[in-house]
């Protein structure tokens, strides 16, 4: 009986180690993917996470209104823009028409957005797609990515990725970020992620993920929040970013959908 107590303590450690390194995939997936973008003819940039449009009841055509009004062309999707696409494989024909689905529901066809971005997570909601993909819609000139995009823009680098590369499990992520501001610590997943990703202090990370928006001047970290009512309540936020005096702006935008 004494040693089927350690047998069964020694299973149950190996099998929480394992729950703990699939939970944590940069600990086994060395690299991500990450294509560099110069927006240096850019004005000013819109940037958008976890919509999880299939499920979500919300009116976002809201979205499209509100980049209109500040003439906003470029659009930058950070991940989980889809729900039930978990890990599929699509043909481009199946991709053009969730993307038109997309369109439509955040309004984008009325606005003056004629470039996005779409930034995919790794593991959650997002189809899976082995290369880029460059497709047009319409007016619209789209580029998918599954990684990590880096931005030049303005005299900085500005790194954006969903953030299930490092922490696999969005609740996970967020549990530990609420668990943080108990002693006043503040966008914690975020600042493990910079970390670990080895990005230096004066560049910029944007994450979505955690469904906890926030942005950190100081560490230079934003969480773009999200807009759906699911374990949290949706925070319908956007970062923008722009120029002014060659001086790099980005703020945290809520808006009233």
């Amino acid at each position: 009986m004494k040693y089927l107590k350690y047998l069964i303590l020694g299973i149950s450690i190996v099998i929480t180690l394992l729950i703990i390194i699939y939970e944590l995939p940069f600990t086994y997936i060395y690299h991500i993917n990450s294509i560099s973008i110069d927006l240096s003819n850019s004005n000013i940039i819109a940037i958008i996470s976890d919509l999880h449009i299939e499920n979500n009841p919300k009116n976002l055509t809201c979205i499209g209104n509100f980049l209109k009004k500040l003439n906003i062309q470029l659009l930058i999707i950070d991940g989980d823009l889809f729900d039930e696409l978990n890990l599929r494989k699509l043909t481009i024909n199946e991709i053009k028409s969730y993307l038109n689905y997309a369109i439509d529901r955040l309004g984008l066809e009325s606005s003056n957005v004629k470039k996005i971005y779409y930034i995919t997570a790794l593991f959650n909601h997002d189809p899976i797609i082995e290369n880029d993909l460059n497709i047009s819609l319409n007016k619209f000139n789209i580029l998918m990515h599954r990684g990590m995009a880096i931005l030049y823009f303005c005299n900085s680098k500005i790194y954006i990725l969903h953030g299930d590369y490092v922490i696999r499990n969005g609740i996970l992520a967020a549990i530990i970020n609420v668990f943080s501001t108990l002693f006043n610590k503040s966008l914690v997943f975020e600042k493990f992620t910079k970390s670990v990703l080895n990005i230096s202090e004066d560049s910029w990370i944007i994450l979505g993920h955690s469904h906890l928006p926030g942005i950190d001047y100081v560490n230079k970290i934003v969480n773009l929040g999200s807009w759906i009512d699911r374990f949290i309540k949706s925070s319908n936020t956007l970062a923008l970013i722009y120029c002014e005096n060659n001086n790099l702006k980005i703020y945290l935008v809520k808006l009233n959908c």
